[in-house]
């Protein structure tokens, strides 16, 4: 816990530095992400995820190190793999905290996530994705009063946010007690009209329910994205749940003609097929 409100304070102060930095009325340093798109619906993107391990609580949990490797891992993602969409992992501030009950973790939820001057991660990953001109849906944990949220944050590739989505479905389970930490979601499912394309984003156990997915497409979503904390069984690592996840995204991409990609490290090329 003090791990975290020292990173907090430490990202705090710097954007108190640089609170100006973010300016959406000017064009992004690598212009190709905006107007090479806007003018034609035949131009392929990349999308890349961002997959990294992760241990359990403890007292040497390092806060500040999973930052920085979020941040390199975006960074190479856009500079050396040409990814204008990148997707990071399910509350990647930290190992996955939800397999016991701990109620001073509850502390370490964001506010005013959509006010980037009181929200210092945010205003962090709206510089990077103007920087780079890409579109960056953001997972974090969110206070909104006395209520409690697993949520997506979508940063436009000018750095605009865009909305957010919190997570709709809550599982409780050994190993998920995730509904000790977080309310269901009241946001109903989201699609965005980034500079790529319309992009639909679920949270995790979303992707086992059809009506996500179907949701989404009907909204008009190009591609859809599940950001997951999970790459085992936390209550047994020796199951391999991976093909099972696997066969229902395919069925949702099947299901709804659409592109669809949970956890994993991955870059591939999407032919756009809308004018934006």
């Amino acid at each position: 816990m003090e791990e975290f409100r020292t990173f907090k304070a430490s990202l705090e102060k710097e954007i108190s530095k640089s609170l100006n930095t973010v300016d959406t009325n000017e064009e992004p340093s690598q212009e190709r992400a905006i107007q090479r798109r806007k003018s034609s619906g035949s131009v392929p993107f990349v999308v890349a995820a961002i997959q990294f391990t992760a241990g359990g609580i403890s007292s040497s949990s390092n806060i500040s190190g999973f930052w920085d490797i979020i941040e390199e891992s975006i960074r190479v993602a856009a500079k050396e793999k040409d990814a204008q969409l990148i997707l990071v992992p399910e509350l990647f501030l930290g190992p996955y905290f939800c397999q016991s009950q701990e109620a001073c973790l509850m502390e370490i939820a964001w506010e005013n996530v959509l006010d980037s001057s009181s929200c210092p991660i945010i205003h962090k990953m709206q510089i990077i994705a103007k920087e780079y001109g890409i579109v960056l849906p953001v997972s974090l944990y969110e206070r909104e009063k006395n209520m409690l949220y697993n949520t997506i944050v979508m940063i436009d590739g000018n750095g605009t946010i865009l909305g957010k989505y919190r997570k709709s479905h809550i599982p409780d389970a050994d190993g998920y007690e995730e509904k000790f930490y977080f309310s269901s979601g009241d946001t109903g499912f989201k699609v965005w009209d980034t500079i790529l394309g319309k992009v639909g984003v679920g949270i995790c156990w979303d992707q086992w329910f059809p009506e996500a997915a179907r949701a989404m497409a009907l909204m008009g979503a190009d591609i859809l994205l599940y950001p997951t904390a999970i790459g085992t069984e936390p209550n047994d690592p020796t199951i391999d749940s991976s093909d099972h996840w696997q066969r229902v995204m395919q069925g949702h991409a099947a299901a709804n003609v659409r592109f669809v990609r949970s956890k994993g490290s991955f870059f591939f090329r999407l032919k756009a097929h809308h004018k934006f």
